[in-house]
């Protein structure tokens, strides 16, 4: 019987053993994991600034276009109302002359 008990003590002894060593092990892929996700969020965090920075510089670049366009058309509606007013003038006069 003690030889018995005593095997089965050893058994659990190295079971135990071995269960441990399975703990660690996977606690160590635990943290490659963590590791390897943690490289993979900071790739994807890089990519999106660049983004980011990219469609930055495309919006100034519109907004400065859409400035300069509005500009031209402010200057262009300015040109169409001193055009009206010349048409009345000259329809006046010829009104005056008729």
């Amino acid at each position: 019987m003690r030889a018995s008990k005593r095997r089965h003590s050893i058994r659990l002894r190295n079971g135990a053993c071995l269960l441990l060593a399975l703990l660690f092990s996977l606690a160590g892929v635990a943290r490659a994991y963590d590791q390897y996700a943690m490289n993979n969020l900071q790739r994807s965090r890089d990519a999106l600034l660049q983004q980011q920075a990219e469609l930055q510089r495309a919006y100034d670049d519109t907004a400065r276009k859409v400035a300069q366009l509005q500009q031209a058309l402010s200057r262009l509606d300015s040109y169409l109302d001193q055009n009206q007013k010349s048409i009345r003038d000259v329809e006046a006069a010829m009104n005056q002359l008729r």
